[in-house]
């Protein structure tokens, strides 16, 4: 454990950890003392956790910012100890990343280390907190920002693997769409730096099926728009690279954001000009005239 000490020097909180993952829950009552916590932040809610560690909604004392703080058992194993220094080592690379990419992950604040007498330890770290829902349960898509939203997932997710970095658990359940509309990528437990990004660009295709059954709730008539269009992309996702992913999507979210537009302008609806599109088999931009003397022809 020696590299977890020097790991940790300068930034221990507490004199007394958690004797076992046992203690799993007691933080979520307010005043709680369990890693010397309640000195520095007010904790408020359990808001999520497994058997490494907890995640709490939290409001830190000198700064008065609302934070997640989230406490990683580490205990005496050497290698679970070098799993979480993974973890945070990802994390921090994450946040001096270039403002293009540090926006799409929770920023870190503070990160403390407590280590006790038995040689358990603990890792503390504060971070962003996200208002906002997760992409399985985001009733606010349609045909509109399907694709928008969808593009903004695969920018996180190329600044990832730009940075060396493999995700490893990468869905619906760790995207979070916050309140003002912006994308964030969650959960770097099972991240690796030089992991495979190949099961990454795979799972796409989970999410993609995943935001069509949303639309197909929220926006049927969209849905009948994009539906095949996508259906099509995930059954070629194999073969291609995360850019051409992000080229065609790119491409799809022009050409819906312009058959909206026409929409529109002539009053017709969106199935309906979807339609005329299905006459052509062209670029965008020559489908987009195809369409507009189709429409004004009827």
């Amino acid at each position: 454990m020696e590299k977890w000490k020097e790991f940790c020097k300068g930034r221990r909180i507490a004199r007394k950890p958690p004797s076992s993952v046992k203690l799993k829950g007691r933080l979520r009552h307010h005043e709680d003392v369990i890693l010397g916590l309640s000195d520095r932040y007010y904790i408020h809610e359990l808001l999520g956790g497994g058997a490494a560690g907890e995640v709490y909604s939290a409001t830190d004392k000198v700064t008065g910012r609302k934070v997640a703080v989230k406490w990683m058992y580490v205990g005496s194993d050497a290698k679970f100890a070098k799993w979480k220094q993974n973890e945070i080592t990802i994390l921090l690379k994450l946040r001096d990343s270039s403002p293009k990419c540090k926006r799409y992950f929770p920023t870190i604040y503070e990160w403390h280390c407590a280590i006790g007498k038995d040689g358990e330890h603990a890792l503390v770290v504060a971070m962003e907190y996200i208002e906002g829902v997760d992409l399985q349960n985001f009733e606010g898509i349609s045909l509109a920002n399907f694709s928008y939203i969808l593009y903004e997932v695969l920018w996180g997710l190329w600044c990832l693997h730009s940075l060396g970095i493999a995700h490893g658990d990468f869905g619906p359940h760790n995207i979070m769409i916050t309140d003002d509309n912006k994308v964030k990528i969650l959960d770097f437990e099972g991240s690796k730096i030089g992991g495979n990004n190949s099961d990454d660009i795979l799972t796409l295709g989970v999410i993609i099926l995943s935001m069509l059954e949303q639309l197909s709730e929220f926006d049927p008539d969209g849905f009948g728009v994009i539906n095949d269009i996508y259906l099509d992309l995930v059954q070629e996702l194999q073969g291609l690279s995360l850019h051409d992913i992000m080229d065609k999507v790119y491409d799809i979210h022009h050409m819906i954001t312009s058959l909206l537009l026409l929409a529109r302008k002539y009053e017709r609806n969106v199935l309906q000009i979807f339609e005329c599109v299905k006459l052509t088999s062209k670029t965008t931009q020559e489908t987009i005239t195809d369409v507009i003397e189709i429409v004004t022809a009827n």
